[in-house]
């Protein structure tokens, strides 16, 4: 059977909602709203082009955080080409505001760090460290090929530990 009624897919789309969440949240580095945001678009499209899914192709897990990393990587597109405010680029650069004396490694947690990595390192680190994919199915839902998500990895975990190495400033 190659496509499911609407009821069992329905079913299949809230069982895996707080997974997809958790993914979003991630990929927006803690920005609830804007992690709500892409939820809400990952289960309209979702629902809208329900007929492509496809049990033999993958599973629904796969799919939805396939459309999810669509739709981040989209706009994230789409608001690189808009110009952003003085505030908001030197805010960004900023760093938490912290008595200056303490050591960077306790100033700065793991999930900082891994939110600080580009979108290429960081989805796969936590499609597979966080929400425990295979490889093969990390591959899979970024559209990339086993070696690539491989290297990716890799060149993460060291850009993580090079990070939490660094001196204090």
């Amino acid at each position: 059977m190659d496509q499911m009624d609407e009821t069992t897919f329905k079913e299949e789309l809230v069982a895996h909602l707080d997974m997809v969440y958790r993914f979003a949240h991630s990929v927006t580095r803690g920005n609830k709203a804007e992690a709500e945001d892409l939820v809400h678009d990952t289960l309209e499209r979702a629902i809208r082009y329900r007929a492509s899914f496809s049990p033999a192709k993958g599973t629904m897990k796969q799919w939805l955080f396939r459309i999810l990393t669509n739709l981040h990587s989209t706009k994230a597109q789409k608001s690189s080409r808009e110009p952003s405010t003085p505030n908001e680029t030197i805010e960004a650069k900023l760093p938490p505001a912290k008595d200056a004396t303490e050591n960077l490694a306790d100033r700065i947690s793991l999930r900082e760090v891994v939110h600080s990595l580009q979108d290429k390192f960081r989805l796969p680190i936590i499609l597979h460290y966080l929400e425990g994919h295979s490889c093969s199915s990390v591959a899979e839902t970024l559209g990339l090929s086993l070696s690539a998500v491989k290297v990716r990895l890799l060149r993460g975990r060291k850009e993580i530990q090079n990070k939490l190495k660094e001196p204090r400033r």
